[in-house]
């Protein structure tokens, strides 16, 4: 990338992306700042300032260009390229992951599922590959598998990210119940589901509620999103 970019602007200009790709279903080739912060609850101002974090940025009077828009952010974060990515856990959450059509994670190839459980992975029905997780550093390394998402309990986890990072894997997506240990050369996002829902939980005890601009009921991107991962 080149590019010393915060965090939480790469999360948003993520999301302006998203909203950017998704124009691409109707014909509408310009959008302004305003528009852009009714539809993702971003202010307009982080926007312009997000957006000129990556290069000059044209906006004329009817906004700036969807396609350059979203050919500058895939470029620049490399969105443009396809990666593989692996599942490790196949129980309720993992299998719900593993059936997503190939639309839901467009730029992303599930390569590889695994599991530690040889009767379960026989009852799944599944285009994806399936193997055991004493398999999975042989297998990251041989499908060159850059990400993971680690659907495992709290006391396998730590293990099953160690097996990971041992076979290449570079950044893991954990929805298990546990912060994992920082390691060198590797991105993790900790996605915990009840201190998620605990953070609805206190932003609803506020009063007033924090909202987003334009979407009701929505936790601010700036104060609530980029914090919720340790």
């Amino acid at each position: 990338m080149g590019k010393n970019i915060p965090v939480p602007a790469i999360e948003r200009l993520s999301k302006i992306y998203t909203v950017v790709s998704g124009l691409k279903k109707s014909d509408k080739k310009r959008i302004s700042s305003a528009e852009l912060e009714s539809l993702t609850g971003i202010q307009a101002h982080s926007i312009r300032k997000d957006l000129s974090l990556l290069s000059p940025v044209k906006s004329g009077k009817e906004g700036y260009s969807t396609d350059s828009l979203e050919e500058l952010v895939s470029a620049t974060f490399g969105f443009n390229r396809k990666r593989r990515i692996c599942v490790a856990g196949l129980d309720m959450l993992g299998m719900a992951i593993l059936n997503n059509p190939d639309s839901a994670l467009s730029g992303f190839e599930i390569a590889a599922g695994f599991d530690n459980s040889i009767n379960r992975m026989e009852m799944i029905t599944t285009k994806v590959p399936l193997y055991h997780f004493y398999e999975i550093e042989e297998t990251v390394r041989r499908l060159e598998i850059e990400f993971a998402i680690l659907a495992v309990d709290a006391e396998g986890a730590q293990k099953t990210a160690d097996r990971l990072l041992a076979g290449g894997i570079r950044g893991i997506l954990n929805f298990s119940p546990v912060i994992l240990e920082p390691k060198l050369n590797l991105l993790v996002r900790n996605i915990y589901l009840l201190e998620e829902l605990r953070l609805l939980s206190a932003l609803l005890a506020q009063d007033p509620v924090p909202l987003t601009r334009g979407q009701t009921g929505a936790a601010s991107p700036d104060k609530g999103n980029s914090e919720q991962y340790k």
